[in-house]
Parts: C-alpha cells; sequence; structure tokens
C-alpha cells in the first residue's frame, strides 16, 4: 500500500470544488501528521538503515523477539 492510497483509505475529509478542474482533497490533521512523521522518518537516514536492518532480518528468518527497553531503566555509561 502507498502512502497516497493509505491517505485516500483514511481519509473522510471532504474535498474542494475545483468546479470543471475536478475536486481537490483535503487532509484531516491526523492524516496530515501521519503524512509528516512518515516523511520525517524517510528523510533520517539512521531510522532508514534501522528499517532496512529489520526488513532483512526478517526476510532472512534471524529475527528474535527481546523485551522493549525503557529509556528511563537505562544506565548511562
Amino acid at each position: 500500500v502507498t502512502l497516497l492510497t493509505f491517505i485516500k483509505l483514511q481519509s473522510k475529509c471532504s474535498t474542494l470544488d475545483l468546479g470543471e478542474a475536478g475536486c481537490l482533497p483535503l487532509l484531516c490533521d491526523d492524516v496530515y501528521d501521519v503524512l509528516v512523521e512518515t516523511l520525517e522518518i524517510q528523510s533520517n537516514q539512521y531510522l532508514m538503515d534501522k528499517i532496512e536492518r529489520g526488513r532483512k532480518q526478517v526476510s532472512e528468518g534471524t529475527i528474535k523477539q527481546h523485551e522493549l527497553i525503557d529509556p528511563e531503566q537505562v544506565t548511562k555509561s
């Protein structure tokens, strides 16, 4: 599913009638926030590398289950 398809599926917002030119869909706040967060992740090479490593682990079948780490309980070295 592409991001545009996701937005179309999730958006229950109205459209702006442009007359003969057609309609322009308007994004709801929550859909806009998802779009911005996605673009921020995609523009961060560190996060994209982590995502790619995770995808590779899944495709290779080398994933391991672990507990989430609470940043408040991590001691600084």
